[in-house]
């Protein structure tokens, strides 16, 4: 937020209140400060910028803002496949694997999983194995068909959907 406005170089006062508010002075096209106001600034630990290009001004005062915004989640999808066959897995309590067809995209094993039912997501995991043709894998393209093992969940069903995610926070 802008705390004071005027036209003119910095002042002592400008000084006092962008320390009292935490922030920083920014001018456009303006002299240098004298000399007490330097030295009142430093002492204060107060930026004083002066831009004598309106656009540089304009992308500083952006980018702190930006600066200033909580980080943001970013949730991309990788890939789709759909779920075509399900297999329980002797003796290995009660896991399954879920033989898929990629629809679009790419399956990667490090990828976080969605299983999507009717349209809503009911898992959200981790991929404990991804095959194809009984080879592990790193990734599966769209067109072919592989084998899904979950990690933590064995509901999966004909018909679901598994959705390779990534998340990052921006």
């Amino acid at each position: 937020r802008v705390v004071h406005s005027e036209i003119g170089p910095a002042s002592e006062g400008d000084v006092l209140r962008a320390s009292a508010a935490g922030a920083a002075i920014v001018t456009f096209n303006c002299r240098p400060p004298s000399a007490a106001v330097a030295k009142e600034a430093r002492a204060k630990a107060v930026e004083v910028a002066d831009f004598k290009v309106i656009y540089s001004l304009l992308d500083e005062v952006e980018r702190r803002m930006l600066a200033l915004l909580p980080p943001v989640e970013e949730v991309s999808c990788l890939g789709e496949a759909k779920v075509l066959q399900v297999f329980e897995m002797k003796g290995a309590n009660g896991a399954v694997i879920a033989g898929c067809k990629v629809t679009s995209g790419v399956m990667q094993p490090t990828s976080i999983v969605e299983v999507v039912r009717d349209g809503e997501v009911v898992h959200e995991g981790a991929m404990a194995s991804l095959r194809q043709n009984k080879n592990i894998v790193k990734t599966v393209a769209a067109g072919a068909e592989c084998g899904v093992g979950l990690e933590e969940f064995n509901e999966v069903q004909v018909g679901d959907v598994l959705r390779c995610i990534s998340r990052r926070m921006v």
